[in-house]
């Protein structure tokens, strides 16, 4: 599990040029803010809030969403507040059972291969459990 840059860079969608999640444009000073780290980070505005919450400079350096514990940060806080998509962990997972975990999907990107994350949830969990024991 590494933090990535997201390949092509954002080519082809709209925060793959210097435009905000609202379609205003923002200055050409400013580095384009395409998907890095473990949840794809994307949209000047969301690198402007971890920017924010976690006190690192994402915004003249979105590079530092790909230093490991960054990464994990910007996961862990955006999943835990809802920054992503409004909604927050607690909204999803309360018994941790398999469907909690589909449906939490739409905290950071939707339904998209919900199905193969939740099994990758759950054989975690199990091998957690399994540790303690």
């Amino acid at each position: 599990m590494q933090p990535v840059e997201e390949m092509g860079k954002g080519a082809g969608r709209k925060y793959g040029r210097r435009v905000d999640i609202d379609g205003s444009a923002y200055s050409a000073s400013l580095p384009i803010y395409y998907g890095r780290g473990y949840v794809q980070l994307t949209w000047l505005i969301n690198y402007l809030r971890m920017k924010l919450k976690l006190k690192i400079d994402f915004i003249n350096h979105p590079e530092l969403a790909l230093v490991p514990k960054n990464a994990a940060d910007i996961m862990i806080t955006g999943m835990l507040e809802g920054i992503f998509t409004t909604k927050s962990l607690s909204s999803f997972i309360h018994y941790g059972l398999y469907f909690e975990y589909i449906a939490a999907r739409r905290i950071i990107n939707g339904t998209d291969k919900d199905d193969d994350i939740a099994e990758h949830a759950v054989n975690f969990i199990d091998s957690l459990i399994l540790i303690k024991n």
